[in-house]
């Protein structure tokens, strides 16, 4: 259920084995039905005190417990994506002469599409005032990019269940 050749997750990069939800499960027309099981299984071991041997990335883990999604945990899961963010961040992008928008071009099953970080994004060109907006815009993006609808299904399986047994995510240690 849990191995990346069923479409339901993949791993976080070429470097990590990590796994997050894969947004091209929806290939699969039975995969809210599928999340919503391994939701129940996390809530399960969650419940039992079990650890599930196959990693889940940290953001994944943080975003059930409803812990807030920083820059530095893109590093966990895509060194390089949390890099080019940085240098966005760190730089002066007039000067450098880089011409980047509020829409961001990505890879689903060979088709590429363009995601708008915000309306009208692949207009609104990315400046020194508003280069914040876009990291954070980005980091919200690569965190989320296509699998609300499939991490809500499992997250809310697991909820449901963890509400049932008592568990409290309060208690989560340093996850915060």
């Amino acid at each position: 259920m849990l191995n990346p050749m069923y479409c339901l997750f993949e791993y976080a990069s070429k470097n990590n084995y990590s796994l997050q939800i894969n947004p091209a499960s929806y290939i699969n027309p039975h995969h809210l039905t599928y999340f919503k099981f391994v939701g129940r299984i996390i809530a399960l071991a969650l419940f039992h005190n079990k650890y599930i041997d196959k990693g889940f990335t940290l953001p994944f883990y943080k975003r059930i417990l409803d812990k807030p999604l920083t820059m530095l945990d893109l590093k966990s899961i895509d060194e390089d994506f949390y890099n080019s963010l940085k240098w966005v961040k760190e730089n002066d992008l007039e000067e450098c002469g880089l011409e980047l928008y509020f829409a961001h071009e990505f890879d689903v099953l060979g088709e590429v599409k363009i995601h708008e970080l915000k309306p009208g994004g692949e207009d609104i060109l990315v400046t020194e005032e508003n280069k914040e907006e876009y990291v954070n815009s980005m980091v919200s993006w690569r965190f989320t990019r296509g699998v609300e609808e499939q991490f809500k299904s499992s997250w809310r399986a697991s909820t449901r269940l963890s509400r049932y047994s008592g568990y409290n995510t309060s208690t989560s240690g340093s996850w915060s």
